[in-house]
């Protein structure tokens, strides 16, 4: 009897490890959306303000000074608006060449971080 009871344990806890995975695989799954939308919360209960602490360029005139603005528009994006950032890195390079024109005319977080979603959502 001990016999099979030591070897229906080890059996049943494959069966238990498996099914958790399962169980928490999906729960992780669920949980990493959770986080995202909680960041996105929280980006959309920030201030409206510029994107970073410097006021809003004028019009980049050389190469050089166009990829410079996009760095610093992309980095202040991350940064103060993480989760709007996320849908941003996501979007294919026209929608993003978008976005940073409307940011160099002037356009204002609420409008970018509308924008970034519109195009994510229904863009794609």
């Amino acid at each position: 009897m001990s016999g099979s009871r030591v070897i229906g344990t080890p059996l049943l806890a494959v069966r238990w490890a498996l099914t958790g995975a399962m169980l928490f695989g999906g729960m992780t799954a669920a949980g990493d959306e959770e986080d995202f939308l909680d960041t996105l919360q929280a980006d959309a209960a920030r201030v409206e303000g510029p994107l970073g602490a410097a006021p809003v360029p004028a019009m980049p005139v050389s190469v050089e000074d166009r990829r410079r603005a996009r760095k610093a528009f992309e980095a202040a994006l991350e940064e103060n608006n993480r989760g709007t950032w996320l849908f941003y890195r996501r979007l294919p390079r026209r929608y993003r060449d978008e976005v940073f024109e409307d940011h160099l005319r002037g356009a204002s977080t609420a409008k970018i971080r509308t924008k970034i979603l519109q195009r994510y959502l229904h863009g794609r």
